[in-house]
């Protein structure tokens, strides 16, 4: 569904393409029209505006968006696409709303794995870095993401998806179920589930009493690191119920299995960070981010095989 027309304005921003759509709403390639001290005129931004139904049918939607943009606001990162400004507007005569974001010149990684069977391991060593240092940002400012997916990291349009050459910039984006630690929320399978069910930790199905942390995120990155290397999921069965029940009680195949060129050390980090508890995953993603940097080199490793 299009909520707004090519060449139309939105607030100061003019429409120049679609970029993407969802259930949600839509994201555009938008031009700034006015000077502000953060988006100087003729600025690029990713807009990402609201279908107006969901607007009028979902109030608690308007709170989902204000975290986002509280959250895309907060962090500042180089790993991090940075949300400028949200604001009411009209489209096509209907109330909705809008966020203007840093735009991305590039394509997501889910698009990689549609162009490529697996990404090689130096290139997932290096997403996989640059993702956790985002994230430790994230969690620094007292956020979880918990929507980690290759259809929330960017690479840049440098980045060809056959190679992934590097350097090329990488970001995470869509912070649509980030959760700001302060609040109270819990997440049960009866509840109002948040994030994606294909990418979700253990404890967000509410078992065990555990409240959703940094962690979470965590395992989503070893999800995603799993998939490009592999080119699969480690659970890829298609029903619900059968993809809680995997999540909650199988052991990831060895990646190995399926990737049997990956070293080692890439198994290794990418079977802690899906350990099924928690308190057995890596401490947080800033350490994540060292042990991928220095790779066989880093003390964790050494401890490991000593």
């Amino acid at each position: 569904m299009r909520t707004a027309r090519i060449g139309t304005t939105l607030g100061r921003y003019r429409i120049e393409r679609e970029l993407g759509s969802g259930g949600i709403g839509c994201v555009y390639e938008a031009v700034a029209l006015e000077d502000r001290p953060e988006i100087p005129r003729g600025r690029r931004v990713a807009l990402k505006v609201v279908h107006p139904h969901l607007v009028l049918m979902r109030p608690e939607l308007r709170r989902r968006l204000v975290t986002e943009l509280e959250v895309g606001k907060r962090v500042r990162h180089e790993n991090v696409v940075h949300a400028y400004e949200g604001f009411a507007t009209e489209c096509e005569g209907l109330p909705t709303f809008a966020i203007a974001m840093e735009f991305v010149a590039g394509q997501s990684l889910r698009t990689v794995l549609r162009a490529v069977e697996r990404v090689p391991e130096a290139r997932c060593r290096d997403v996989g870095r640059r993702v956790a240092a985002g994230l430790a940002a994230i969690h620094a400012a007292g956020a979880v993401h918990r929507d980690v997916k290759p259809e929330n990291v960017l690479v840049s349009a440098g980045s060809d998806g056959a190679q992934l050459p590097g350097p090329c910039i990488v970001k995470i984006s869509d912070f649509g179920v980030a959760r700001v630690l302060e609040e109270v929320d819990r997440v049960s399978v009866l509840g109002s589930f948040v994030g994606s069910l294909d990418y979700a930790a253990p404890e967000q199905f509410g078992v065990g009493g555990r409240d959703v942390d940094h962690r979470v995120d965590l395992y989503a990155l070893g999800l995603l690191l799993y998939e490009l290397a592999s080119g699969t999921r480690p659970f890829p069965v298609c029903d619900i119920p059968g993809l809680i029940a995997c999540t909650l009680r199988q052991v990831p195949p060895p990646i190995l299995n399926v990737a049997p060129h990956v070293s080692p050390f890439f198994a290794a980090v990418v079977h802690v960070l899906l350990r099924k508890d928690p308190d057995e995953r890596f401490e947080d993603a800033a350490h994540v981010e060292q042990i991928l940097a220095e790779g066989e080199s880093s003390r964790w490793w050494r401890n490991r095989t000593s």
